[in-house]
């Protein structure tokens, strides 16, 4: 249970360090850049986050929440790959339509799985932890991805938000499967 939740907390730091590319550096990239206004992409990105909960809420409940949480990472990363390309507001709108829908998803998908595999007795601790990991990502990620865009640039700090986020997606599936794989295996006597 312990490889359990600490998969899920790698996952959670990652989510909210690559989230400080979005919520501390899209404005500025969109004002010194001039491809498109914050409101292009916070309105897509809303829009489509709200879309997701209302219309794609109970998904996660009917196929499982992990084969809805790595495709909402994955779009997430291509909401990321979209905004390294930007060079106009078509593009913008995608990526904010991609964050969207991935932030829409996960969010609420890793707050349940935490809920779930938590002991009745931990659960309380595991969703404060939980509710904490953006945080510390943004702690984390402000000054590095700041650094990116300072000595390489913003498509170069978004595509390695992608890349870090894809990266952090399959260190997650790999723990999470032996984790899965431990919990199923039956323990022996002694």
């Amino acid at each position: 249970q312990r490889l359990t939740l600490a998969t899920q907390a790698q996952v959670g730091t990652v989510f909210g360090l690559v989230l400080t590319g979005v919520f501390v550096f899209v404005k500025r990239f969109v004002m010194e850049t001039q491809v498109a206004t914050v409101g292009t992409f916070f309105s897509a990105y809303t829009g489509a986050a709200i879309a997701v909960r209302i219309v794609g809420g109970s998904l996660p409940d009917r196929v499982g929440p992990k084969r809805v949480l790595l495709p909402a990472l994955a779009t997430l990363s291509a909401g990321f790959v979209c905004l390294a390309a930007a060079d106009g507001a078509r593009e913008v709108l995608a990526a904010g339509v991609l964050c969207g829908l991935g932030h829409g998803f996960i969010y609420p998908t890793m707050s349940s799985m935490i809920v779930t595999r938590a002991s009745e007795a931990g659960r309380g601790s595991a969703i404060s932890i939980l509710t904490a990991l953006p945080d510390l990502g943004a702690l984390l990620g402000a000054p590095l991805l700041g650094w990116i865009i300072e000595a390489r640039g913003f498509g170069a700090m978004f595509a390695s938000a992608a890349a870090g986020l894809a990266l952090g997606s399959v260190v997650f599936a790999a723990w999470d499967r032996r984790a899965s794989r431990g919990a199923a295996e039956p323990r022996a006597s002694g």
